[in-house]
């Protein structure tokens, strides 16, 4: 098939339509959940690097401007 084209009947180009719908809507229910889970993750390698800088990520400065 090329782009914008499905050779076949009604009914195959429905059913490749709906497929790619429902394949669509899936990927975008996948993104929205592995959102939190990237974000959990930055969250805690913040606080692993900030530690490691022993600042806090109030003020992520603090110990370099210090000095």
């Amino acid at each position: 098939m090329c782009r914008g084209w499905i050779i076949g009947s009604r009914e195959f180009r429905g059913t490749v339509i709906e497929e790619h719908q429902q394949a669509a809507g899936l990927g975008m229910r996948r993104t929205e959940a592995l959102r939190g889970t990237r974000e959990a993750i930055w969250e805690e390698t913040l606080t692993t690097l900030l530690k490691r800088a022993q600042t806090t990520n109030a003020d992520p400065f603090g110990s370099i401007l210090a000095s």
